[in-house]
């Protein structure tokens, strides 16, 4: 479904990954083999910020460097392209639940979810990719003011699986967040910029691409409200967070180089052409267009939403099952199970197999087992 602003497509900031390649490859056509790469079109994931080691030219730094081991030189600048154009939340529902249980909480209790989707063509831009949000998975955690910990929790792994049987991966994550002076802080640049490269994926140009996405919720209008809003970190960030570039910066607008060790060089960063230990995060940011369709259900793999999410102070039980069955009771048969909520408290409460099952049935658009089915309705 076709669900952006026009005068969104026509005011982006990023082109497409694939647009921008494109791009590169017509202007170096005939100035050397298609197989070559030249500093022109050498993307900044292939850039290395680390001293290399080993070098049989001269002893370990510091008692020898010379050019070839030496860190490149980080030249800051904002990235023109993106690797997702679009993120369409087929969730709705549960994107306004997620955000209504940290309302409820004064905003003070900062919460997480993992966001499972998947990625497709968008015909609105040229080579565009479209991120589609289906479902979001909350581990468990503890929140304060100022943030949240992600705890071990051993269903996360499970819900990882069912989604898969749903044919959907994890995409990205969604966290609330109180900070309003800047869009992102320094360190949740570099925390994305970590998961970024944890998801990252063989490009078939012979670079690493990351299409990990990051939604931030933020209060507005005294708390009343929620903005949310989806970011990248750019590429050359995710590289120099990867080669342990940054350090610790006591302010949350800010990014610091890290002071290196007696045996460690640290590469130079030139921002705003000026040599620099202190830059801000927003330089590295990359934001990414966002909506909501209108007819979602006549496209979604996953149908409902009103089965209780896991990992909640409230907890889950058989009542729920119950009270959910009764309110589906005149929904279609092939879809009554159809509630990823549902299907991994299936896994709890039955096993990961059964719940498998009734995700593989969903996808292949069968009627749910009936011996499932009479399990729940004796729950």
């Amino acid at each position: 479904p076709n669900c952006i602003d026009k005068d969104k497509i026509q005011d982006v900031k990023h082109v497409s990954f694939e647009h921008f390649m494109n791009e590169i490859k017509a202007k170096c056509k005939d100035k050397h083999p298609p197989q070559a790469k030249c500093h022109n079109c050498v993307p900044f994931q292939n850039y290395s910020y680390k001293l290399k080691a080993n070098c049989p030219n001269h002893p370990p730094y510091p008692k020898g460097i010379c050019n070839q081991c030496m860190p490149q030189t980080a030249n800051l600048r904002r990235q023109e392209y993106r690797h997702v154009d679009f993120v369409e939340f087929m969730n709705i529902e549960e994107v306004q639940s997620f955000v209504s249980h940290w309302q409820e909480r004064s905003c003070m209790v900062q919460r997480v979810g993992y966001l499972y989707g998947y990625y497709a063509e968008d015909p609105n831009y040229p080579d565009g990719i479209r991120a589609v949000v289906e479902a979001i998975y909350e581990p468990k955690q503890i929140g304060d003011e100022n943030g949240f910990q992600i705890l071990k929790d051993e269903q996360a792994e499970a819900a990882g699986l069912i989604a898969e049987c749903l044919q959907l991966e994890r995409i990205g994550w969604i966290f609330t967040s109180i900070n309003n002076e800047s869009f992102l802080t320094g360190q949740q640049v570099r925390e994305i910029s970590r998961l970024q490269e944890e998801f990252s994926v063989d490009h078939p140009a012979g670079v690493s691409v990351s299409k990990y996405l990051s939604v931030v919720v933020k209060p507005t209008g005294g708390g009343i409200e929620a903005s949310v809003e989806v970011y990248m970190i750019s590429d050359q960030c995710q590289a120099l967070e990867r080669d342990n570039v940054f350090g610790d910066s006591s302010d949350p607008k800010t990014m610091t180089l890290r002071t290196p060790k007696e045996t460690e060089m640290m590469p130079t960063i030139m921002y705003q052409n000026k040599m620099a230990n202190v830059f801000e995060p927003d330089y590295f940011i990359v934001n990414v267009a966002h909506g909501y369709p209108k007819d979602k259900h006549d496209f979604n793999i996953i149908k409902h939403y009103s089965f209780p999410p896991e990992n909640r102070a409230k907890g889950r039980t058989g009542r729920d099952v119950v009270t959910y069955l009764e309110r589906k009771k005149h929904t279609e048969k092939i879809n009554m199970l159809n509630d990823f909520h549902l299907i991994l408290y299936l896994g709890e409460k039955l096993d990961l197999g059964s719940a498998c099952a009734v995700a593989q049935d969903i996808v292949e658009k069968r009627n749910p087992n009936e011996n499932i089915l009479s399990i729940l309705k004796s729950s």
